[in-house]
């Protein structure tokens, strides 16, 4: 599935639902922000080939699941993170947003 979050005073609660049900319904893709994304999900990436835990967890999965898609690592790769599109993300929004499959929890003082 697919999770976010978001923290907002109680009293924005109106303009912050309003900028998620953009965000669900009427995504924009722009380059700079993708691009931005992008250099800190790598970021991440180079950070984690550099952990010994998050090494040892990658060749535990590798060796359990094999080429299983399990074995990925969640937050994909260098070279699957910089091939990454805007038309890659509107098709997956197309793909796997509808109302029909979406569900919205919220917690708090709302």
């Amino acid at each position: 599935g697919i999770y976010g979050s978001m923290r907002m005073l109680a009293e924005q609660r109106d303009a912050a639902f309003d900028l998620l049900r953009l965000a669900v319904t009427e995504p924009r893709f722009d380059q700079a922000p993708i691009d931005r994304i992008r250099a800190q999900v790598l970021s991440g990436i180079i950070a984690n080939e550099l952990d010994p835990d998050t090494l040892a967890q990658r060749k535990w999965l590798e060796a359990l699941y094999g080429a299983h898609p399990y074995a990925r690592p969640e937050e994909g790769t260098r070279q699957s993170i910089a091939t990454i599109t805007p038309d890659d993300l509107i098709a997956f929004h197309k793909a796997n947003f509808a109302r029909d499959g979406l569900h919205v929890a919220v917690v708090g003082a709302i």
